[in-house]
């Protein structure tokens, strides 16, 4: 499920707040081995950061000092930190790093390349927003690879917009997947490329009486987003 951080600002601002703190060290020195960095992401969990969502003050309503963040995730926005600076050197070798044979670094790549594109938290971001396109033909195959891997492509293309209509067969393709999250994930990126993902619009509507109510759901926003930019 797509985790929209503009409505969760405190979440944003730990964020922010601890990609200022940690700018000057994250920044690339010299050359940078954009591969060599990707590398790194290796076994870090493959999930959307959601921090400590709610936390006590005591005494209320005293102001909260925010928690820190895990070792774990200091680590990813480091590498995302110097991914981003390197622009299109960094997407590329994030597409490499969709094509390796560990599972982890594929789902790793993918989560990055989502997580760099994504604008919900354009207004406290520190790292840039970074093109992917470049990505795309790497993320359609990632489709198909593994489910923690596809959903998190799927998710990505959508940050892509109307660039990514060729993923719309793809896309369309993972709406009959008997996994929950792919289908969740197809709705999420064929709503992204509204609309240019038009011609899903039968498939999604066929979506609206899927098992789970979470497909549905995101089948009914992806409709909504294609009718409505629909010439």
């Amino acid at each position: 499920m797509k985790l929209d951080l503009s409505q969760t600002p405190f979440v944003a601002g730990v964020f922010a707040l601890a990609l200022v703190l940690m700018m000057a060290d994250a920044r690339p020195q010299g050359t940078v081995d954009a591969d060599a960095l990707v590398l790194q992401l290796r076994g870090l969990p493959a999930e959307l950061y959601r921090g400590p969502m709610s936390f006590l003050c005591n005494p209320a309503p005293a102001p909260c000092s925010p928690p820190p963040l895990s070792s774990e995730e200091i680590k990813r926005l480091r590498i995302y930190s110097q991914l981003s600076a390197l622009d299109g050197a960094g997407v590329l070798a994030l597409a490499r790093g969709l094509q390796k044979a560990d599972a982890s670094m594929r789902s790793n790549s993918a989560l990055a390349l989502y997580r760099l594109s994504d604008d919900s938290q354009s207004s406290d971001r520190v790292i840039a927003r970074v093109d992917i396109r470049a990505a795309l033909p790497a993320l359609i195959v990632a489709l198909h690879l593994d489910s923690r891997t596809g959903e998190l492509a799927a998710q990505a293309i959508g940050n892509i917009g109307a660039a990514g209509v060729t993923a719309v067969p793809a896309l369309v393709k993972l709406l009959g997947s008997e996994e929950e999250g792919l289908r969740n994930a197809a709705c999420i990126g064929l709503g992204g490329i509204a609309p240019s993902a038009k011609s899903a619009l039968p498939q999604l509507k066929v979506a609206l009486a899927d098992r789970s109510s979470n497909v549905r759901g995101f089948a009914r926003v992806a409709i909504a987003k294609i009718s409505a930019a629909a010439p």
